[in-house]
């Protein structure tokens, strides 16, 4: 055990993240499952800082053509906050790592994490780029409002609930800043306690079919509901659903008129209880001419499921806007050295039709590229595959379309197997409609198509299924099948060995269900009973209904997305952690 010259505490070792190295003192945990994160961020700040630097070269050669006198002839970099430091390694990170940086504020309440922010400064030679703080991170924020003081870049990465840091963190940063935040209450933003939700985020969220993109809406709107308070409104660059926590990117630009039609971003939810359709409804319609708000029509639904005859459940609200700029992605890819093979189609909420307070974010294809930055990048990031896996992935989302749909969630409602990538993604495109997956979860798929239509694509999978078994069954496929038994049955007692712990493995679930309904009271019994037999119904109800649409399921050369050809890395067990 070696002992630090600047540390009170006894020094377990050091750990090197990126070009930092650290002090890791007795006691002081080191979390690795969040080296992605820490990775993605400074590359995400790479990227930002070429942007910025883009943007204040355009706002100075404007001032020229004006004949304004520029107050500021350089440019002077990024400033950063990190409003809650714990170690350090982010900063030093930041300052080793991303050029052309002002000044990095790294800040923390506890004393000891204080001094231990300190020491690792020290070690890495960074001292004059870091100023380090002792200070509550609100009370930081909120004395860093004046126009001098504020930031490019905020960072938040608390352990839980960000909520409690996001009115403050708006007011510090600069207009057009960036910033950062993490929330690791993925239970609570998923929907697992609504009232909380409700209380933390000013959205009420509940179990759905896509409970991970729920939390990034969930997040996204109480950041833009904090920003909206202060005539702000938000442009979301990245929104990533990682392990246990939400990481979310957004600029912030003033803009108050924009704020009065904002509303149109923000969407009340209707989810069937039977089926798991569900159905966005915007809480305002926003006319661009003017930046009014019109009121919006709805509801979307009737009372009841038109497909399978349930209830709804409703929640929220959410913000109903982009997830991600695919432009900016595309650069931030582009200078990654790993450009995205899809092309950027207009949507109209990618271009954000009703919010005029993003005046750059058509030129960010113009950013100029750093070659240092894309030819270094596999070397200088831990977890480079899984960032480009999952920005990929993120790029290739439909933009305009709110929340995904589960494969095997609709399958099971149907009692039918869960279709191929290839086979489910085909009559869609086939039909016109659009549909990729989504990178929050596997087995999920983001379409414009219409809810009766993704049924009628089931349907039919479903039925050929069916059709392919009676064929399978039929006496003219006897005398194959008898050719076959001898083969079969050899196989069969070869792998007897191999088969009998599936078989015990099964048997053995099987019991503890029973058991478990055996220790259920007539109460309870009887609920599930009713489940059971509403389920039931729902299934006859979808398998009986007439197909409605023609459905080609030939296999589309465009089926199959880019991501999943090239083998790109998007979920990692966290096993190798441990």
């Amino acid at each position: 055990m070696v002992e630090s010259p600047n540390a009170s505490r006894p020094v377990i070792g050091h750990v090197e993240e990126g070009r930092a190295r650290i002090i890791l003192p007795e006691g002081v945990f080191y979390n690795r499952v969040q080296e992605f994160n820490r990775d993605i961020t400074v590359a995400m700040l790479q990227q930002y800082q070429l942007l910025h630097q883009s943007e204040w070269i355009e706002r100075k050669q404007r001032q020229k053509k004006r004949g304004v006198e520029a107050t500021d002839a350089t440019y002077d970099g990024l400033r950063i906050l990190e409003a809650l430091s714990a170690t350090g390694i982010r900063s030093v990170r930041f300052a080793l790592e991303v050029p052309k940086i002002s000044k990095i504020v790294a800040n923390d309440l506890d004393a000891k994490a204080v001094e231990l922010i300190r020491n690792n400064v020290e070690l890495n030679g960074v001292g004059k780029h870091i100023d380090v703080t002792c200070m509550d991170a609100v009370e930081l924020m909120h004395k860093c409002k004046t126009f001098t003081e504020r930031f490019n870049v905020v960072d938040i990465d608390p352990y839980g609930t960000a909520s409690p840091f996001l009115d403050s963190a708006v007011q510090c940063l600069h207009d057009g800043g960036l910033l950062c935040v993490t929330s690791t209450d993925a239970a609570v933003l998923c929907g697992s306690t609504p009232g909380t939700s409700m209380g933390k985020y000013g959205g009420l969220a509940i179990k759905n079919s896509a409970p991970h993109e729920t939390s990034l809406r969930i997040l996204l709107h109480a950041i833009q509901s904090a920003a909206s308070r202060f005539g702000c409104v938000i442009e979301p660059l990245l929104s990533l659903s990682v392990d246990f926590y939400v990481r979310v990117f957004v600029r912030i630009w003033a803009s108050p008129g924009s704020v009065k039609a904002i509303a149109a971003k923000h969407a009340i939810c209707f989810s069937c209880t039977g089926c798991t359709a569900y159905h966005v409804q915007p809480l305002g319609q926003a006319l661009p001419s003017n930046k009014r708000l019109a009121p919006a029509r709805g509801p979307p639904v009737g009372p009841l499921c038109a497909e399978c005859g349930s209830h709804f459940n409703v929640w929220g609200p959410i913000w109903c806007g982009p997830l991600h700029s695919r432009s900016f992605l595309s650069g931030f890819l582009t200078t990654l050295g790993c450009p995205p093979k899809v092309p950027i189609t207009p949507v109209a909420q990618d271009g954000d039709d009703c919010n005029t307070a993003l005046p750059q974010s058509d030129k960010i294809d113009r950013i100029p590229r750093d070659p240092d930055l894309s030819g270094k990048a596999s070397s200088r990031f831990g977890t480079f595959k899984r960032i480009v896996g999952m920005c990929t992935m993120a790029f290739e989302e439909l933009p305009d379309v709110i929340l995904y749909h589960r494969i095997d969630q609709l399958t099971s409602v149907l009692g039918m197997q869960v279709p191929a990538l290839l086979e489910l993604h085909s009559p869609f495109l086939n039909a016109g409609y659009r549909i990729s997956c989504s990178h929050t979860e596997t087995n999920t798929f983001k379409t414009d198509a219409p809810m009766s239509f993704i049924w009628d694509v089931l349907l039919t999978i479903h039925q050929k299924f069916q059709l392919s078994e009676k064929a399978h069954k039929s006496p003219t496929s006897s005398a194959t099948s008898d050719e076959s038994d001898s083969a079969e049955l050899k196989t069969a007692s070869a792998n007897e060995e191999s088969v009998q712990p599936k078989q015990s493995g099964r048997r053995t679930n099987r019991q503890h269900r029973r058991k478990r309904l055996e220790s259920l009271d007539p109460e309870q019994a009887a609920e599930l009973a009713s489940l059971r037999a509403h389920r039931g119904q729902i299934r006859a109800r979808l398998l009986s209904r007439s197909i409605n649409s023609i459905v080609d399921l030939t296999i589309h050369p465009d089926a199959n997305p880019p991501s999943r050809t090239d083998g790109l890395v998007r979920l990692v067990s966290l096993a190798f952690l441990h």
